[in-house]
């Protein structure tokens, strides 16, 4: 939640009969500000994309990918911090997302710079802008975004766990609920802002390949899409039936 937004300023003067949120996150978070209304949570339907099938492999240098726009709390900066503290060690990392705002521009010159003091500039692509995000996604062996503020949900994560990536999250928002929901272990989850945490982890994916190998078919046989359209149909039914 970012109080400056409109809506949540709205909502102190204005108040819905009902409110349906993205994520039982939002939910949550909606009924502690405002435990007098009413609210559920429906996940906004996403149907699995037509994906060529990914082959398992063990890789000599493991490719790390963040997806996001270039704002501080989606912990860009995180990663190329935590990315120096394993500089000794084989990988590469692409970073998908461009710049919208003079702002956000001078974010992304910052996270430049820093790799070139860290000693990671060879290792970092910063790809920009792409059209299709899948291609990348399935070129890569981890997906990793440790957000420091709660992402009301973060399709990017789905996104990831589609294309059968190892999700490297923080744990707050909708990176602990998605991974939560399946049955099995799809990734790991840090402490928001912990670099030790998180270069941590990405060493151990980096020099276990049979650990991340393990989560890779974890994520092949079990992945459970709680977005799917028809369950979002059948959600949204049992909402309006109740109201």
């Amino acid at each position: 939640f970012r109080f400056g937004e409109p809506l949540y300023k709205n909502l102190r003067f204005w108040q819905p009969d009902f409110t349906i949120c993205t994520s039982r996150h939002v939910k949550d978070k909606v009924l502690e500000l405002w435990p007098y209304l009413k609210a559920d949570f429906l996940y906004p339907p996403y149907a699995k994309p037509d994906l060529k099938a990914k082959s398992r492999k063990s890789t000599q240098v493991v490719t790390f990918i963040y997806v996001g726009r270039m704002v501080e709390y989606k912990g860009l900066s995180d990663v190329i911090e935590a990315l120096g503290l394993i500089k000794d060690l084989n990988f590469r990392c692409l970073v998908i997302g461009e710049a919208q705002t003079d702002e956000q521009a001078d974010f992304k010159q910052k996270n430049i710079k820093r790799a070139e003091e860290l000693g990671v500039f060879d290792k970092v692509d910063f790809m920009g802008f792409q059209e299709n995000v899948f291609d990348f996604l399935l070129s890569a062996d981890v997906f990793v975004h440790p957000n420091k503020l709660p992402e009301p949900l973060g399709l990017v994560f789905m996104e990831a766990l589609f294309a059968q990536l190892p999700v490297v999250a923080t744990n707050i928002g909708g990176a602990k609920e998605i991974l939560g929901m399946q049955p099995n272990k799809m990734g790991d989850l840090v402490p928001p802002g912990d670099i030790n945490a998180l270069a941590s982890i990405l060493r151990k994916y980096i020099e276990e390949a049979d650990y991340r190998l393990q989560i890779t078919d974890n994520i092949k046989s079990d992945f459970v899409n709680s977005f799917a359209p028809d369950k979002a149909m059948e959600k949204l039914s049992e909402i309006l039936h109740s109201l």
